[in-house]
């Protein structure tokens, strides 16, 4: 790939799924160029969206769908791991975190690439709201030189009912 955005593969262990599996996961290798121009006559955009989103928690047989416009349901009081598609459709690289719960690590993506990044996630034993929880999924960015532009895609509310 361009601009030194090599993308390498990697099996990670998805620990503490009943499955035991492995997934094949695309990461982004962590050493930008020094600099990055955007193409000449344009102005540097540094944007994301959010390609899909999947949950496993030990009960499921296969991955389920998070949607951002119908309710999830979610159990309670388990641990869950999300599993969030991104592609950096800006002009240029940049560094980018996704989250539903917590920012993970930033990683570095070349303008057109997709990752996949996984987030483990311990549901409410109690939501704060009888039987549901809004959530909100995030996407942020900063420039190569570390300024934070802060979000650059955040879902709509989404609803999760637990059972």
């Amino acid at each position: 790939m361009e601009n030194g955005g090599k993308v390498a593969l990697l099996f990670l262990s998805l620990a503490g799924l009943a499955v035991g599996g492995w997934a094949l996961v695309k990461i982004a290798r962590a050493a930008p160029p020094a600099e990055e121009e955007p193409p000449e006559g344009e102005e540097a955009v540094i944007t994301a969206t959010l390609r899909s989103g999947y949950v496993y928690w030990a009960a499921l047989a296969d991955w389920q769908r998070v949607y951002t416009r119908y309710p999830n349901e979610w159990p309670l009081d388990e641990d869950v791991t999300f599993v969030w598609t991104i592609e950096n459709t800006g002009n240029v690289g940049a560094y980018f975190q996704v989250y539903i719960s917590a920012p993970g690590r930033w990683l570095y993506l070349a303008p057109g690439v997709e990752v996949q990044v996984f987030e483990e996630v311990h549901t409410p034993a109690v939501p704060l709201t009888p039987g549901y929880s809004y959530y909100n999924i995030n996407i942020l960015a900063k420039r190569l030189d570390g300024e934070r532009l802060g979000a650059v895609w955040t879902s709509e509310e989404i609803e999760a009912t637990y059972s």
